[in-house]
């Protein structure tokens, strides 16, 4: 069968479509024992659901006893920073790391801005400062400087002493 699908009849990419088609399709026994392909939404929907669960490689899995040491230690020592805490045990206490998977301090930091982990940005003293505003200098355009010619006193319009003339 030759389908004519453009991305812009269905609102999604082709390749997209197919395989839409794909996870759909079912083979079906009828009653004189033939097969014959259909398509079905709801196998559809089931197998492309089961595709988007989490996968078990994640680093937050995987890393959990490192990523539990580093908060319990800053949840102990208010002034610290993740990268603070990460860089202390690196390099004075190594030897408890030994055997943990370890993540970078970004990847932890993103942990606590979705709330993955039990670290709040408001335990990090760094993270809740506020950015001070700029106080920008008020604009005067060059028209406005000074008093306009029709507003000097008459004594400048007669011209009579140097240095009221104008150009």
């Amino acid at each position: 069968m030759i389908w004519n699908i453009s991305e812009h009849n269905v609102g999604t990419s082709v390749s997209n479509v197919y395989s839409i088609i794909k996870d759909a399709s079912i083979s079906i026994l009828d009653s004189d024992h033939l097969t014959h392909k259909e398509l079905s939404a709801f196998v559809a929907y089931h197998k492309r659901t089961k595709l988007r669960k989490v996968s078990n490689v994640s680093k937050l899995d995987k890393a959990k006893d490192f990523i539990n040491l580093i908060v319990n230690e800053v949840k102990s020592y208010t002034l610290s920073s993740i990268d603070d805490t990460v860089n202390h045990f690196l390099l004075h206490d190594s030897d408890q790391l030994i055997g943990m998977t370890t993540v970078c301090t970004k990847t932890i930091y993103n942990y606590v801005h979705q709330n993955k982990i039990d670290l709040k940005p408001i335990d990090l003293p760094r993270m809740t400062k506020q950015k001070s505003k700029i106080n920008y200098k008020e604009y005067i355009p060059k028209r406005q400087k000074g008093t306009p010619i029709s507003e000097k006193p008459f004594r400048m319009s007669d011209r009579s002493i140097l240095g009221h003339l104008q150009g």
